[in-house]
């Protein structure tokens, strides 16, 4: 390859991951039908994603009315959200393959509450060590958990509006082809996780010394009801939640 057409490459890749991603939103996904509401999440492979807005649809049909998910044809989505609704008692009334993808009909759930709790500690703010911790803490929310978040070091960036996590080393550069990618089947940026999670009923908690180390702009957070603390706050929250996480 001629370095005019590398350069060319290059700068295509770094201009796909330049332009503006849409926050996804329930009315892409969902349309009504005439037992109550179809959620079309084909081409999605991250379960909480999926089951985010599923939640949403079990939450707001009637009492007599059902919600029929529609995704890939894929082993490990199926299994996560069948293994979802059993933990959190949701009947399912029936499955079956249409066109080579799975229809599920869900009964109606308006609220899930095991009276337990989940706690995270991050401070990392990397694109590849932000995926799993947020994922994992959505998945205690989805499963009526109450999540209790705490941003320290990097991290606390992630709050602010127009934060871009980046992969690390060289790969840097290619930090938003990778993050399009990523948001395309369902790994939807930090922040979003972080919007979906309040909606969820999460609280999230700011490490005040790290907000003026990193000189996070308080004007320009978008997580409403923050809150600044320091060690002391946290620490029994995390020893009292069922399960923590501490990512450092």
């Amino acid at each position: 390859m001629k370095i005019y057409q590398f350069l060319i490459l290059l700068f295509t890749i770094l201009l796909s991951g330049c332009t503006t991603m849409k926050p996804y939103d329930f009315k892409d996904f969902s349309f009504p039908n005439e037992q109550g509401l179809t959620i079309d999440c084909k081409g999605k492979t991250i379960s909480t994603f999926i089951i985010f807005y599923l939640f949403q649809g079990l939450s707001e049909i009637e009492n007599d009315q059902y919600v029929d998910l529609i995704i890939d044809n894929t082993d490990y989505v199926k299994n996560d959200i069948v293994s979802w609704a059993n933990y959190c008692d949701i009947q399912i009334l029936s499955e079956e393959e249409i066109d080579g993808s799975i229809q599920i009909r869900f009964v109606k759930q308006s609220q899930i509450n095991k009276g337990k709790s989940f706690a995270l500690a991050l401070a990392e703010d990397g694109l590849g060590e932000l995926l799993s911790p947020l994922g994992f803490a959505l998945g205690a929310a989805l499963s009526g958990y109450d999540v209790r978040i705490f941003l320290n070091g990097p991290a606390v960036k992630i709050v602010e509006k127009g934060f871009k996590e980046k992969l690390s080393g060289f790969s840097r550069i290619f930090s938003g082809f990778a993050r399009r990618g990523l948001n395309n089947i369902g790994h939807i940026s930090p922040t979003q996780k972080l919007l979906q999670l309040k909606q969820l009923g999460a609280e999230i908690y700011i490490c005040g010394p790290s907000a003026d180390q990193f000189k996070l702009n308080r004007n320009k957070v978008i997580i409403e009801d923050v809150k600044y603390v320091e060690y002391m706050t946290i620490i029994p929250i995390l020893a009292e939640a069922d399960i923590n996480f501490f990512i450092q």
